[in-house]
Parts: C-alpha cells; sequence; structure tokens
C-alpha cells in the first residue's frame, strides 16, 4: 500500500531508482545497505503534502494508524522497512537498533511512527522507551501523537510517565492514541498534583491536561473540574466539557448552568451531549 502511494507522489525516475535498490536489499541483503538506504531518503524531496483522501485509504488498509501525524518521507521508510520482514527476529531487530542508533531525528521520528507496524515489535520496546527519555520535541511527539505503539506495549507506570513527559514538553496530550482509555487513578492523581502547583504560582497549565485530571477526581479536585467548566477562558471550559463526556458520575446542575451561558458553538454541543446522554439512560 506504501508503494502505490509513493508512486503517485515522487517522479518516476526516482521511484523506479528506488526500487531497484529495494530488490537488491531483497537480493543481497545487509545492514549497512539497509541503513544506507534509509539514511538517503531525504533525496526523494519529501515536502510534497499527501492528501486526506490518500491518508484515508491506508487507514482502510492499517485502522488503527493515525496516518495524519505521517509525512511522505515517513511512508517510504516505512516502505524500506517492509522489505526487510523477511530476515530471521534476530537480524531483524538488529537493523532497526542500528538505524535507530545512529539516526538523524528525522530518521528517529519515522522509526519511531513504525514501530507499530514493524515485526518483532514487542522485541523493539526498548528503543520506545529510550525515546521518553528524549529532550528532542519532535521525537517524543513521534511516539506519542497518534501513534498505538505506547499503548499496546508500554506497562500503566510507563505510559503515565510517557504522558507526564508529554505535558512537561508542551506536546498536547488530546493527541495520545489511547489516552481516554489508559487513564488510571495514579495518572489522574499526578495530574492533580501538577495543577495545584500552576495554580499555587499563579501560572496557567495545558488545557487539555482535564483529560486526566478529571477522570478519578474526587474532593476538591473535582470541584475544580466544575469551577473551570465556568472558567473564562474558551479552551479550558471546552476540554473540562471533553473530559466530563467521557464521565459517569456528573452533576448535571453545573452542566445545565453553563449550557443557559456558554457562547463557544464546540462547547455547548459537547455540554449538550452529556445532558442528553444522561437523560436517554
Amino acid at each position: 500500500m506504501f508503494d502505490a502511494i509513493i508512486e503517485k507522489y515522487i517522479p518516476a525516475e526516482k521511484y523506479l531508482s528506488l526500487q531497484k535498490q529495494l530488490q537488491q536489499l531483497e537480493n543481497s541483503y545487509t545492514t549497512n545497505k539497509f541503513i544506507e538506504i534509509f539514511s538517503k531518503v531525504y533525496m526523494f524531496n519529501c515536502d510534497i503534502k499527501i492528501t486526506g483522501e490518500d491518508r484515508e485509504k491506508l487507514k482502510n488498509v492499517m485502522a488503527n494508524i493515525e496516518f495524519d501525524y505521517w509525512s511522505l518521507e515517513d511512508m517510504i521508510r516505512a516502505a524500506i522497512v517492509k522489505r526487510i520482514q523477511f530476515l530471521p527476529e534476530k537480524d531483524y531487530v538488529e537493523a532497526i537498533e542500528k538505524s535507530y542508533r545512529i539516526a538523524d531525528t528525522k530518521e528517529q521520528c519515522s522509526l519511531l511512527k513504525i514501530l507499530a507496524i514493524s515485526q518483532y515489535r514487542e522485541k523493539l520496546a526498548h528503543i520506545a522507551h529510550s525515546c521518553v527519555r528524549t529532550n528532542i520535541p519532535d521525537v517524543l511527539a513521534a511516539l506519542c501523537c497518534g501513534n498505538p505503539y505506547p499503548y499496546d506495549y508500554f506497562s500503566t507506570q510507563e505510559f503515565n510517565n510517557m504522558v507526564l513527559k508529554a505535558v512537561f514538553m508542551n506536546i498536547s496530550i488530546a493527541k495520545i492514541y489511547g489516552l481516554v482509555q489508559k487513564t488510571n487513578e495514579a495518572l489522574s492523581r499526578m495530574a492533580n498534583q501538577y495543577i495545584d502547583e500552576r495554580e499555587a504560582a499563579n501560572r496557567d497549565f495545558p488545557c487539555d491536561l482535564w483529560l486526566i485530571a478529571c477522570p478519578f477526581s474526587h474532593g476538591k479536585d473535582r470541584e475544580r473540574v466544575y469551577r473551570y467548566l465556568h472558567h473564562k477562558s474558551v479552551l479550558h471550559r471546552y476540554w473540562v466539557a471533553c473530559s466530563l463526556l467521557h464521565e459517569e458520575d456528573v452533576q448535571d446542575s453545573f452542566v445545565e448552568k453553563q449550557i443557559e451561558i456558554e457562547d463557544h458553538i464546540p462547547t455547548k454541543e459537547i455540554l449538550q451531549q452529556i445532558i442528553d446522554r444522561r437523560r436517554n439512560k
């Protein structure tokens, strides 16, 4: 499937050159040859934007991958990785490990996105774990944003650490694959502690933090959720509403009061969904 997309977006002579290199890779594989092809993808001038229609075609084949976060360069590298699926586990893992170790930032980002469709993907978790320690936002975003790998292969603690690192690096946690499903009491507690610290310093915090701060909240933390539902910032109101949409225990009076005065249409629609869902139970 990647080949069909790539052929559409790069010149014919470059596509034929790529296919020739990949055929040679299959016929006489070496790790160094794989790395050489992988590292020269930039030569295909991959700045062309892929249409939404073509991204949808890929989603129809690989439904769990959010290709909105993939570039043409990522897809070419994925096609290269797909060509070494014939390798035994040891050789395959070695090729991915070595590529990641010597890769530049763009190449690392591609590899992190490709993990979710790799062979022996459970054997590559240490690459994803090392990424959580990075100080490069683009690299962490490649693991976090629309990538099902952490959802599928991270423990609860590992997932929590990744989410918190994303918060500290100003990466929108709303883009994290499976965030709502994986949010847990420990993650919610840490999010509320972070909000406590920010409020004490009279500083704002990422508005989508409510997606993990609202679930499992109680007492003063729950009171704060409803207080921010009436906040002057439309973004805080919107993300509180989004978080409450997934909650079973919602106080209707707070929601109904906000619906009456809410002037942000998307937020108002979400609040109405909350009320309608509860009335239809």
